[in-house]
């Protein structure tokens, strides 16, 4: 399991600082943010796993207001913990947890895994903790990196790098531990309680982050927007839906 110090370095080196590409990422986490809260009935009681650059959760903060939601984010990072607790200002539960190991006296509707699968050590392990944590007929609403997208294709086909699934040092920068297809996801879903349910596709990415960054953010939101009539398979982002079995 990673532990706090890796994690506030990942917060260091990367959610707190002035990346380059920041805008990149940002860009696609406001254009899913609509889909995300879709998947969320009005009245859920909300686990959202990390806070990242707290994009998703501030949106989390103001939905949770006009939907009668409650929200609990637990981090593992010290040092985002207390920048989360700032912008939430006693609108909503934020705690400092690993994943695998927080426990609640109520359980929950809906958890929020936004980028949280290919982090962790285990996410069958996981994923069967957190059918613990919520009632029947609860729903996780996430998304992962895509082993598949375009830009790691052309990356072979270019050798830069061996295979799809490796790991570039940006992977390595935020703290991936692995990219997933969609047959690898439904594999980790098949060893859980949980069933997918839906799977869509997010951003359709010719090219990596550092070779994107002299393009117009006109092109990033196209790229974004078109991700919606294209297979799952080709873009970069796979998200999804899975509902716990009674």
């Amino acid at each position: 399991m990673l532990n706090e110090e890796r994690l506030n370095e990942i917060a260091s080196e990367y959610h707190q600082a002035d990346m380059k590409d920041m805008f990149i990422e940002n860009m696609g986490q406001l254009y899913e943010l609509p889909w995300i809260h879709n998947q969320i009935p009005s009245g859920s009681r909300i686990l959202d796993l990390g806070y990242g650059d707290g994009l998703v959760f501030d949106s989390l903060l103001d939905f949770a207001e006009t939907h009668d939601c409650s929200v609990t984010m637990i981090e593992g990072s010290g040092k985002l913990v207390e920048q989360a607790q700032k912008h939430a200002n006693g609108r909503a539960y934020v705690e400092q947890s690993f994943f695998e190991t927080y426990t609640s006296d109520k359980k929950f509707d809906v958890v929020l895994a936004s980028h949280v699968l290919e982090h962790v050590d285990s996410p069958v392990y996981l994923l069967n903790h957190l059918a613990r944590i919520c009632n029947k007929g609860a729903k996780i609403v996430g998304l992962v990196p895509n082993s598949e997208s375009i830009h790691r294709r052309l990356a072979v086909l270019m050798e830069l790098q061996p295979y799809l699934d490796s790991l570039s040092p940006r992977d390595h920068l935020v703290g991936h531990q692995r990219v997933y297809s969609l047959a690898t996801l439904t594999e980790d879903f098949n060893s859980s309680p949980w069933q997918l349910m839906e799977t869509r596709g997010f951003f359709l990415k010719p090219l990596a982050n550092s070779q994107l960054l002299n393009y117009d953010k006109s092109l990033i939101a196209a790229l974004l927007q078109l991700s919606d009539e294209l297979p799952t398979e080709i873009c970069a982002n796979i998200a999804f839906t899975a509902e716990m079995q009674g």
